[in-house]
């Protein structure tokens, strides 16, 4: 349905009305000669209808035949449009700019999508493209991607694998990294295994050395758990590297300290609003710069002009420069508990982050003077195997 009105919107169509004895008679041959006419009624003793605007002219010979008077009620479509504002000679010139402005806008690259990497940061790749001619605003056809891809790969080394996919105006950098080797052990140094941490062995798993201790045993920090110096039955003494993995349950106890009164850096006022535009990857300021001699603070927002609802490359920048300040805030008790409650976490964090599990925990906060302190008592399950190297007097 949508599709005909739109046709018959581009091929413009009028609203007629007929009037006359034998109006009946006139509608009747325009439908045996198999005109398109649609929304046919009758109104006030007049029959109204609508039809293309290149078979109008065709009904004056059956409105002659059966002395019908048509006179046209309504004009719509393109047709009409255009023949009304023909004589402004702005808008095929506007229309004409604005498809020579879509054509330009399509050579540049307007967007830059990295996938696949993990460790290598986006902001690096993003600065190594771009020293290679590959950046928002770059021109697409100058831009070979077989090359850029050589000399990414030859730029990092965890690169194994990139594609750099032109697509219209967006370039997707698909990067497959290497999959790295474990770490090489020295093969040859002698080393005890020693406890890193006081606890409760619950896991022993020998790969090199002489266990001194066992499952269940409490070991304190420094303590050898394997030792190096191996024995064979004929009594020979052998020094090797020994190699083990020795899960403990651990009790630690510590305290994190929040003060309840900090300095803070505030805006007081606005001082300046310098605004511009980005395009093709450059800074167009409208108003100048200024250097001050105090601190100021600075608020930087960056926003697409949209076109036709669309985001379009031209991005609006407004920088606000406030007056800068330090003042001395203090924090309510709640609001110091969840700073060491954060601090808390990512101790935790860095435990589970190398293989151990938190098993218990026990807190307590309370304040003292201008402080809040946080007494935490933790139960884990962690590898507490640390390698200690033997020194031979020769």
């Amino acid at each position: 349905m949508y599709l005909v009105r739109l046709i018959r919107w581009l091929r413009g169509y009028v609203v007629f009305s007929a009037e006359g004895v034998f109006c009946e008679r006139f509608l009747n041959l325009l439908i045996n000669n198999k005109f398109n006419l649609w929304d046919a009624c009758k109104q006030n003793g007049a029959v109204y209808g609508c039809i293309t605007a290149c078979d109008y002219p065709k009904l004056r010979l059956y409105a002659k035949k059966t002395g019908t008077k048509i006179r046209i009620k309504e004009k719509h479509g393109l047709p009409f449009g255009i023949k009304r504002y023909k004589k402004r000679k702005g808008i095929p010139f506007g229309i004409a700019a604005f498809v020579f402005s879509i054509v330009l806008m399509s050579m540049f690259t307007w967007k830059i999508q990295i996938n696949g990497n993990e460790r290598i940061p986006d902001d690096v790749i993003i600065n190594r493209l771009s020293e290679l001619g590959v950046h928002t605003g770059s021109f697409r056809f100058q831009i070979d991607a077989r090359d850029v891809e050589e000399k990414m790969r030859l730029s990092f080394d965890d690169i194994s694998w990139i594609a750099v996919n032109i697509r219209g105006s967006k370039i997707d950098v698909e990067i497959k990294e290497r999959i790295l080797p474990p770490e090489k052990i020295a093969v040859g140094r002698p080393c005890n295994i020693i406890a890193g941490k006081t606890g409760q062995i619950m896991y022993l798993e020998i790969y090199d050395g002489q266990p001194l201790l066992k499952i269940g045993d409490s070991v304190k920090k420094g303590e050898i758990i394997i030792s190096g110096v191996v024995e064979d039955k004929t009594e020979h003494t052998y020094y090797r590297q020994a190699r083990a993995k020795v899960i403990a349950k651990t009790n630690e106890s510590f305290s994190i300290t929040i003060p309840m009164e900090t300095e803070i850096l505030q805006k007081n006022g606005i001082k300046n609003c310098e605004k511009g535009i980005v395009l093709l990857g450059k800074e167009f300021n409208f108003t100048p710069k200024k250097d001050y001699n105090y601190s100021v603070f600075k608020v930087t927002n960056y926003d697409k002009i949209k076109i036709l609802l669309k985001p379009s490359p031209i991005i609006l920048k407004t920088q606000n420069q406030y007056y800068q300040s330090k003042k001395s805030v203090k924090i309510t008790q709640e609001h110091a508990k969840r700073l060491a409650l954060n601090r808390l976490s990512q101790i935790e964090w860095a435990i589970i982050n190398n293989g151990g599990e938190v098993i218990s925990k026990k807190i307590n906060g309370s304040v003292y003077g201008n402080k809040f302190i946080l007494t935490v008592q933790l139960a884990c399950r962690e590898n507490i195997a640390a390698e200690q190297p033997i020194f031979i007097e020769e």
